[in-house]
């Protein structure tokens, strides 16, 4: 896991500038460092990277990375270089190091742009094709690790792992981007295309590849993966998904230091602990260390299911308690680090979880992002989608079984309403904005591509910040695309049945992860007492959120109407922190305008 720094420009870079360019990102790779110049004809080329030592500690390991005509610049890990590893040396390939990194460009000079499809893991990276005159780059399949990019008026191209590197620029000027703002506001959306919160900078979304052609500058991009929506799966079965899932966990603790995990006593982390506990404890490594964050208020607590799962495995358990008054205090150089605004105070203490495992020294984290939108744990969202679905196929028998009261107001709201009523959010927008929300599907599986693609990648860009902040590695089990593919593929009642979601999941994990947990219908996901918090500095998040007056994208008479209401606490708490976090974003980056 790496922070990667690479221009691409006419004039002779400035060294020292590209040095404290590639530097920004020093807490994505604190063991080395390295900077190295090229030139191709009339253009220079710049490859920077910080290195997070996780898969062969050697420095022969360090990037930029050397192969012949190649060079390469990696941020992420290949899990399954071993196997990849053994095929090219049955063709003749000869290795010298351990690493992921030789594994990867070995491939690409023996594969091609084909050696994508081999890969699973999580990845960005640029290749450099002297004998070509080009760069390669590409994203894994779901976006885990960033890349962005700036080409600016003289058609020079700046790469970067954050947009911090690129807003650093002198030839960048910070601007705010109405469709990512309108988004954000409205919908919660961030990340969900090519566009980012400053005009201008971009990034390569997750599936995309793309050739730089170093003698016209010009970026061929194009998609190298999309879940293919005619294939299926031929009598699928619990113990395939448990096959899978172990398959993915074992992948996902290969690595010469240490793996802990996150634990919120839910089915995601707590069957992921357990397996894991299962693996580790069969070759007698380590014991897992994992990470939890906690509350006084029992209303956001789960230490009760997190000491089933102790109660149950071998695991070293840390609690930690993030305050109000921390996350008040933080929260500008939690903007930083994200460098878009966040959406809840969860994001903050996600943050102090990854913290916790720093100061432990567990330098690489399982966490259990992924399952919700895949395997329909969102049961309030998914569950219209599938009752829908067994209304229209008269599917009676399993109908009758999945009424559910609880659901009842939002079946009839989500499914025959117009979805100007759906969408009861105070609007603030004055301005038109690419509006992204959507609300009604014809089925579960059309509904889960759409969260793949609009809802999951906030949070793997929450994960990625959060995580790299603290020089710590975060993998994600079930984002293995097999696992992926298996549970779009998969019939709707593995997912939902009898009113409960991520059926599959409960029924794999059977004897292994504690009942009282499979059969938790009330999980409270990843929470903070957000709206005690907000009450208690209700002055502080008033005046920050009235700074956003100034701006024309603003609706005035709404924005009025959301304070009073705000001041009557009688408010959409979500709304409040979206808004508080989006000017302080303005204020910490910068932003006088907004197009």
């Amino acid at each position: 896991m790496c922070g990667l720094s690479v221009w691409i420009t006419k004039n002779r870079p400035d060294k020292r500038n590209f040095e404290l360019y590639n530097d920004l990102v020093a807490h994505r790779g604190p063991d080395a460092k390295s900077v190295e110049f090229y030139e191709e004809g009339a253009v220079f080329i710049s490859f920077g990277h910080r290195r997070l030592s996780i898969i062969d500690l050697n420095e022969n390991a360090n990037q930029p990375f050397h192969y012949e005509n190649y060079t390469i610049v990696f941020n992420g890990e290949i899990y399954n270089y071993l196997e990849l590893k053994k095929e090219l040396k049955e063709k003749g390939v000869v290795f010298k190091t351990k690493s992921d990194t030789e594994v990867l460009i070995k491939s690409y000079a023996y594969w091609g742009q084909e050696c994508l499809n081999k890969f699973n893991g999580m990845f960005s990276f640029l290749i450099y094709d002297r004998s070509k005159k080009e760069i390669f780059l590409a994203r894994d399949r779901f976006g885990i690790k960033p890349l962005y990019y700036y080409v600016n008026e003289n058609s020079e191209i700046f790469f970067a792992s954050e947009i911090k590197q690129i807003v650093s620029l002198d030839c960048y000027t910070s601007i705010g981007n109405v469709n990512a703002i309108g988004n954000f506001i409205e919908n919660r959306y961030i990340d969900y295309s090519n566009e980012t919160f400053f005009h201008n900078i971009f990034q390569i979304c997750g599936g995309e590849a793309a050739l730089v052609n170093l003698t016209t500058l010009k970026i061929d991009k194009h998609s190298w993966y999309k879940i293919d929506d005619t294939e299926s799966i031929p009598s699928p079965t619990v113990k395939d998904f448990y096959q899978l899932f172990k398959s993915s966990i074992e992948l996902r603790l290969r690595s010469d230091v240490e793996v802990g995990s996150c634990l919120s006593g839910g089915v995601d982390s707590s069957s992921i602990v357990c397996v894991a506990d299962e693996i580790l404890k069969g070759c007698k490594k380590y014991t897992l260390k994992t990470f939890t964050s906690c509350f006084d208020d029992k209303k956001f607590d789960e230490r009760e299911y997190v000491n089933l799962t102790k109660s149950v495995t071998n695991i070293d358990t840390t609690y930690l308690f993030p305050q109000p008054t921390d996350f008040f205090n933080k929260i500008d150089s939690l903007i930083y680090i994200h460098d878009e605004p966040i959406w809840s105070s969860s994001i903050f203490a996600q943050h102090e979880v990854f913290s916790s495992a720093s100061k432990a020294k567990v330098r690489v984290i399982l966490d259990g992002q992924g399952a919700d939108e895949v395997f329909c744990g969102y049961l309030g969202i998914f569950y219209p989608t599938y009752f829908y679905g067994l209304s229209k196929f008269l599917q009676f028998k399993e109908l009758t079984r999945s009424v559910n009261k609880k659901f009842a107001f939002s079946l009839f709201v989500k499914q025959f309403l117009p979805i100007k009523i759906k969408n009861n959010e105070s609007k603030v927008m004055s301005v038109n904005f690419n509006n992204q929300f959507r609300s009604n599907f014809k089925s579960l599986k059309e509904q889960t591509a759409y969260f793949i693609k609009y809802h999951l990648p906030a949070l793997l860009h929450y994960e990625d910040r959060n995580s790299m902040s603290n020089s710590v590695e975060s993998r994600l089990p079930f984002l293995d695309f097999r696992l992926v593919e298996f549970g779009y593929h998969m019939p709707d009642y593995f997912k939902i049945s009898n009113a409960i979601g991520k059926v599959v999941i409960r029924d794999a994990m059977r004897g292994i992860t504690p009942d009282e947990i499979l059969d938790n219908k009330n999980k409270k996901g990843f929470v903070t007492p957000q709206i005690i918090w907000i009450n208690k500095n209700s002055q502080e998040v008033r005046n920050q959120i009235k700074k956003l007056i100034v701006f024309k994208f603003i609706d005035e008479l709404k924005f009025c109407k959301i304070l009073d209401d705000f001041t009557k606490e009688v408010y959409d708490e979500g709304l409040i922190m979206r808004m508080y976090t989006l000017s302080k974003w303005i204020d910490v980056f910068n932003i006088k305008k907004v197009i």
